[in-house]
């Protein structure tokens, strides 16, 4: 391991993978958080990468997290990395509802995270 930011990849369909890639290119510290066994397994072989199985697990041993996950788990993940004072990249839609924004922002303001949204062109 190198002393660049270790980053945690939550999801792993084919925007998570293309942000392990990306990230990989740029020497970063490269963990992932999938829920489905079977298919971590895959992705840990196919990229040489841990993944978790615990989310929380993985958010104490990353710096940053992508979250690349379906979108009505973005606010539980990133609630989660904001009161861990994680950096947080998010895919768009942050939420299903703008309702649903108001305790990350909150979250967000109280640890004075670094956040952005974005998308993977494909």
């Amino acid at each position: 391991m190198n002393n660049f930011p270790r980053v945690l990849v939550c999801g792993a369909g084919s925007i998570g993978q293309r942000h392990i890639k990306n990230l990989q290119s740029l020497n970063v510290n490269v963990s992932a958080w999938r829920n489905r066994r079977v298919l971590a397994e895959e992705l840990s072989a196919k990229y040489g990468i841990i993944v978790h199985a615990d989310l929380d697990r993985g958010l104490e041993q990353a710096d940053a997290v992508v979250i690349a996950t379906s979108t009505n788990t973005h606010i539980d993940i990133a609630l989660k990395a904001a009161k861990q004072s994680k950096a947080i990249y998010m895919e768009k839609p942050i939420a299903k509802s703008f309702s649903e924004i108001a305790p990350l922002v909150g979250e967000i303001s109280k640890n004075n995270n670094i956040v952005e949204v974005g998308f993977q062109l494909r």
